[in-house]
């Protein structure tokens, strides 16, 4: 298991503040839909090219960067 994850909840939660922050964005927030879009799009494979070294754990319930 990573020594430490971050759930879905708490970077939608990061997320909508900081597009909040910038005057952009919905009055609601970001959709955990389009996070877990992102997300995949930024793993290697996605469309974005970033090949993000993002991980899910399912025990821990929390996305982690892979490091190494």
């Amino acid at each position: 298991m990573p020594a430490s994850s971050t759930t879905l909840e708490a970077l939608m939660e990061f997320i909508s503040e900081k597009v909040t922050d910038f005057g952009v964005g919905q009055e609601d927030g970001i959709s955990k839909r389009q996070v877990q879009e992102d997300i995949k799009q930024m793993r290697p494979g996605g469309m974005t090219g970033y090949e993000a070294p993002i991980e899910y754990d399912r025990e821990a319930k929390g996305y982690f960067e892979v490091v190494g």
